[in-house]
Formats: structure tokens, C-alpha cells, sequence
């Protein structure tokens, strides 16, 4: 199978890297703007190579900007993309894609991560009662993020591109709608700057929702995200009307903490945080020869998508807002 690359930063070389390692029997090409002479052929920097070399599926790595303008002559020759994420930098953009939802998928690998999943069966169970609230607590400083680079010249640093800790950190936006399932949502938030990083874009969000769960109860969730954290944390609490389950991805553990103590549900410190990525590319070469839609469609997408761009509304206009998420469905 034929994938195609677009954009070559640090994700572009982890799918690069993974497809090599664990997907041998798959040929790659990767476009990017500037390739070295003495670069080998798996590098392009013709537009026109890339369509003629007719890709059976393209995984889009650059700024989130230019997500739907890449892979819009794919799409609409037929061609499965997975856009890593967010599917787009706002709605609008996204929106672009939606006559191709069935060819679409992105890029959220913690959805593929083992204490998701134990998660999801956890609250599937009923185990921890009715879902009152859940607080996330993400961060990490951005210059430790990839110290080999400049991280003024990151993506992640600049409005322009698509950065932000709002959608670089949207992985959390995700995984609650994917665990609790809301339909309607009143979402408040807060998105600024408050650091001296020289960077254009938000290092610290704030995010206040509540709604009624997939279950029929109200749920309110607390989302912190930031790019400041001298010691990267990643952290979920979800408290229940008979226990809190505890997440940490750090870490790699799941607690269930009751009356009665507390459980270990999930613990891993030898897990490769690597697997998810790995498991996601299985999922999208699914896509590609069985047509088989994954967890992190166009439809999940657009509704993280939606998500982000209430919140930013929410910021810059100080106004609660209302979004109607069951049409993502």
C-alpha cells in the first residue's frame, strides 16, 4: 500500500518512523516545502509527484492551518486521509471537509490508549455511580516540549499555524465528549497569555462545561490546559456517586478510589507511549482496504472541533455559549 506524508515536523517523522518499523510492507512518500538534494526518493517537494504517485492513503502533519487545503485533491479523488489533529486551526475550515466525512479521520491517539479504554469500560459498567464531575490538569513547559528546536518557530507557538494550548491540548476536549457523550453543552471559557514565552498565541486555557451526560445526568468538567508546567503533567479525575476514578498518563495508572479504598484498575510503567500510535495507523490502514470507520472520524472531529471553537468565542466575547453537538453525531 501506497501511504503519502504531507508535512514532516515531529509527527510527520513518528508516523515516518512507524510505518518503517512496524508497517514495512507499505511504501511511504513524504512531501514537504524544501527537500535536500542528496535526500532520497521517499521525499518530495513536487505537489504533482504526490498526486501522480497515486497514494491509497495520505496522513496530513502539517500546521493545522493548512490541513484541509493539503488534502483536499486527495479527497476528492477518493483517498482516505487522517489528519492529525485538530482536523483543522477553526470550524469553518473543517467544515470544508465534511462532504468527504466518510474518507475522514483524525488524529487523536489517546482515544487508542489502554487507560481510555479501561476507562470507557468503567463508566460503560456503572461501577463508579452517577458522573457528577470531571477535572482534567494538563501542561507542560513548551520549550522542554522539543528541545532540539527553536520553540519560537514551532507550531505551537504561533497563531498563524494553529497553535495554542487550546488546540495543541484538545486531546482532553476529546476524550471527555468520547467518555461522556454530551449532546448539548453550555461552555464557558478563558484563553491567555500569561507568560513571558515569546509566542502569539494562548499558554493557558481554562474551560468550564456542563451538560447532560450519555447516561441522562448533568455533568460539570473542569479542563485546565497549559504550555507552563515546568514538570509535564497529564491528569483526569472523574468523580462518581460511589467512586472517583483517578488517571494519570504520566504516570500510566487508573485508581478507583471508594469507601472501601483505593483499587488499581490500570497500571503500566513499562507501557510504550509510543503503541497508541502505532494502533492508530492499524486503525487507519482499516480505513483504507476495509472501509471500516474509526473511533476518531470525521463526526468525533468536527465535534472536538466545535468544542474548541465555542471556547475561544466564549474568551474573546466573555459570554457563556450554547452549542448543539447532536447534529455531530
Amino acid at each position: 500500500m501506497r501511504i503519502l506524508i504531507i508535512g514532516y515536523g515531529s509527527i510527520g517523522q513518528r508516523h515516518f518512523n512507524n510505518i518503517q518499523q512496524f508497517y514495512s510492507e507499505h511504501e511511504i512518500l513524504v512531501y514537504r516545502r524544501q527537500v535536500q538534494s542528496d535526500s532520497s526518493d521517499s521525499f518530495t517537494s513536487d505537489v504533482e509527484k504526490t498526486i501522480q504517485w497515486k497514494p491509497e492513503g495520505v496522513i496530513v502533519c502539517n500546521p493545522s492551518s493548512y490541513h484541509i487545503s493539503a488534502a483536499r485533491p486527495f479527497l476528492q479523488l477518493g483517498i482516505p486521509v487522517l489528519f492529525e489533529k485538530p482536523l483543522a486551526s477553526n470550524l469553518s475550515l473543517a467544515l470544508e471537509a465534511e462532504q468527504y466525512k466518510s474518507l475522514v479521520m483524525v488524529g487523536y491517539h489517546l482515544r487508542y490508549h489502554p487507560i481510555i479504554t479501561e476507562v470507557m469500560k468503567v463508566l460503560d459498567s456503572g461501577k463508579i455511580g452517577r458522573v457528577s464531575t470531571l477535572f482534567c490538569d494538563v501542561g507542560q513547559y513548551l520549550p522542554d516540549w522539543r528541545p532540539n528546536n527553536d520553540y519560537r518557530k514551532t507550531v505551537s507557538a504561533q497563531a498563524s499555524l494553529g497553535g495554542g494550548a487550546v488546540l495543541e491540548l484538545s486531546h482532553e476536549i476529546n476524550y471527555v465528549q468520547a467518555l461522556l457523550g454530551f449532546e448539548q453543552l453550555q461552555v464557558d471559557a478563558q484563553l491567555h497569555k500569561c507568560s513571558d514565552l515569546d509566542i502569539d498565541v494562548d499558554d493557558v486555557a481554562n474551560i468550564l462545561m456542563s451538560g447532560n451526560n450519555r447516561f441522562g445526568h448533568l455533568t460539570t468538567v473542569s479542563i485546565h490546559l497549559d504550555l507552563l508546567q515546568r514538570v509535564a503533567r497529564r491528569q483526569c479525575v472523574i468523580v462518581g456517586s460511589d467512586a472517583t476514578l483517578r488517571l494519570d498518563f504520566i504516570n500510566k495508572t487508573v485508581i478507583l478510589s471508594s469507601a472501601n479504598g483505593d483499587e488499581i484498575l490500570y497500571s503500566d510503567s513499562e507501557f510504550d507511549s509510543n503503541q497508541p500510535y502505532v494502533d492508530e495507523l492499524k486503525v487507519f490502514f482499516r480505513l483504507i482496504v476495509n472501509k471500516v470507520s474509526p473511533l476518531t472520524d470525521y463526526r468525533d472531529g468536527l465535534q472536538t472541533q466545535t468544542i474548541i471553537e465555542a471556547a475561544k468565542k466564549s474568551s474573546s466575547m466573555g459570554e457563556r455559549q450554547s452549542i448543539d453537538l447532536s447534529y455531530r453525531q
